[in-house]
């Protein structure tokens, strides 16, 4: 008796330009130009700080149906936030180091 398994060789999609899916990519720096009065930090105690960037984000991610979001500047506080919102919406992410 043999036994074994038989697998279809791979195919990539090979679509043309035309077809090709259009997508979107949000480049976004969370501190900016840290333009704030020094006694808000984006990544101290200040939650107000914290959660206005959030939302900035939040919003420009669901503006403009991203596909991919890369991130710069990011505290632990943000990447937390951002990640309770984005991950039920299918969004996965490396961690910070």
């Amino acid at each position: 008796m043999l036994g074994g398994v038989l697998v279809a060789p791979a195919s990539a999609d090979e679509p043309s330009p035309k077809s090709a899916p259009v997508l979107r990519f949000l480049n976004y720096n969370i501190c900016g130009s840290n333009d704030e009065p020094e006694s808000v930090t984006p990544c101290g105690p200040d939650r107000d700080g914290v959660k206005s960037r959030v939302d900035v984000l939040k919003g420009l991610v669901a503006d403009w149906d991203s596909d991919l979001v890369f991130l710069q500047e990011v505290c632990r506080s943000q990447y937390d936030e951002l990640m309770k919102v984005l991950k039920p919406k299918g969004y996965g992410a490396a961690s910070p180091s």
